[in-house]
């Protein structure tokens, strides 16, 4: 019993422990106090919501104990799994982007219930964050029970269903920012401030700073579903700062890992099959630029494999086509006969929109953003930037190397949050991208705990609270 005890302690305290020694709530005391700052809103990235299946209530994502779900078993894959079963043969990838099924986000997940050995724990997430945003003075209103001084001003957490398109979820946060805005301009006319138009700050982690940026780039509109694709900085109108946490702006290799190995995310916790990762949109819209040459042979030497091409997986037997996951993809697709014709369906269909997505994201604007776009990131740990692949019976096998690394925080290279497009090209001076960063804070740590570090805690609240709004 010590010992799981032990086990228990060793947990918490590595997922909650911090290096802050400086007494912030003292520092920014005054600063939070300032009725001239912006509202902020709180995104964040994939997995980082918790999601309910309405017709049984149960949660599907967020509980790992007895009272979960089993997401190996077949009620449990299916329950968990965006609906790929829904498709057919004629479906596009804007019909495949809009499924729906009876699983909504039920609230951001700032803990994991976890069970081990019987004993259940709660493991913080994103509660660092929320604490942070707490003591500058930023209360969220999702969480309404965390003590702070009634001066403190609201903030807001747009959580989504992290499985499907993040279109999709760029539009649901346009309605989200126009309602929060209503609210607060409300709640401004009865404290008689007038702040004018309600713009927000957005602190987006991970796949959330994908979102976040979508919609500053385009606002609430699918651009797929029309001619024009240019950058018109439409999300400019509510958002007067991006804060991006880590995010993959140019993707990870941890999408490839998952899509094709599936997901074990620590010993207490089950594992994610393959198949049931290659349901979600999300994690497609993740993947590498293939311009950036991420795959190279035993030599070193680049290898031009379309990595965005469903029957190149199926040929290859890579990831839910591979004869491990046989049981796994009959729970998806029960009829022998369609079974595979309607995966490589929805695979290909979900490459497809990922492309979509990336092209969105990756166009040079023609005019200059009319907010501020701020990058916190990590470049203290190797990560892995590029997949060795060898042939094997005549089929191409990955060799997720460890050694084919480069700097970031063990899930996303600091190239990749950076965007630079000097990757997989000579080497030239002075990082390129077409995000308009106008600052970068370097941080130490993977890509969760880094927001636990001072130099997170200390710099995004002097940039919230002592450094004017960029667009007013």
């Amino acid at each position: 019993m010590k010992t799981i005890i032990f086990i228990l302690l060793c947990l918490v305290i590595s997922c909650s422990s911090t290096d802050d020694h400086l007494p912030l709530g003292e520092i920014y005391q005054q600063a939070a106090k300032n009725e001239d700052r912006n509202p902020v809103v709180l995104l964040h990235g994939i997995t980082g919501a918790r999601l309910v299946q309405q017709s049984t209530g149960k949660v599907v994502w967020g509980a790992f104990t007895k009272d979960g779900i089993d997401p190996n078993s077949k009620e449990g894959l299916r329950a968990l799994a965006y609906p790929a079963w829904e498709v057919d043969l004629q479906s596009t990838p804007q019909t495949t982007a809009y499924l729906k099924d009876d699983v909504y986000a039920s609230g951001p997940l700032d803990k994991i219930s976890l069970s081990l050995f019987g004993i259940t724990l709660s493991v913080d997430v994103y509660l660092s964050i929320l604490q942070t945003l707490g003591v500058g003075g930023y209360l969220d209103e999702v969480y309404k029970d965390i003590e702070y001084d009634e001066d403190h001003y609201t903030c807001f957490s747009f959580f989504y269903d992290w499985r499907k398109d993040n279109i999709t979820n760029a539009i649901l946060l346009s309605e989200f920012l126009e309602k929060t805005a209503k609210y607060v301009a409300k709640k401004d006319k009865e404290r008689g401030f007038n702040r004018g138009e309600v713009k927000f700050d957005i602190v987006a982690h991970s796949m959330g700073g994908l979102i976040a940026r979508y919609y500053l780039q385009y606002g609430g509109i699918d651009i797929t579903q029309g001619n024009d694709k240019k950058v018109t900085w439409a999300g400019a109108k509510r958002v007067s700062r991006l804060i991006q946490v880590g995010s993959p702006n140019t993707g990870s290799i941890s999408a490839v890992d998952a899509l094709v190995n599936g997901q074990e995310y620590s010993f207490v916790l089950p594992k994610f099959q393959a198949t049931l990762l290659s349901t979600y949109l999300s994690l497609y819209q993740l993947l590498p630029r293939q311009r950036h040459k991420i795959f190279i042979d035993n030599t070193g030497q680049p290898l031009e494999i379309d990595m965005y091409n469903a029957e190149v997986w199926a040929k290859n037997k890579w990831g839910m086509f591979s004869p491990q996951q046989e049981k796994y993809l009959k729970y998806l697709f029960p009829d022998d006969k369609t079974r595979i014709p309607l995966a490589i369906r929805f695979m290909q269909n979900a490459f497809d929109r990922a492309q979509q997505f990336h092209e969105a994201l990756d166009a040079k604007a023609d005019s200059p953003c009319p907010a501020q776009v701020v990058l916190f990131a990590s470049k203290s740990m190797a990560t892995q930037e590029k997949v060795r692949i060898f042939q094997q019976n005549g089929q191409w096998t990955f060799d997720f190397d460890e050694t084919l690394s480069s700097p970031g925080d063990g899930v996303v290279t600091i190239a990749n949050a950076l965007a630079d497009q000097r990757q997989g090209g000579e080497w030239k001076p002075w990082v390129r991208s077409n995000i308009p960063f106008s600052a970068t804070y370097l941080l130490k740590g993977d890509h969760l705990k880094m927001t636990t570090t001072q130099s997170f805690r200390n710099n995004i609240l002097h940039l919230l609270l002592e450094t004017p709004p960029f667009a007013k």
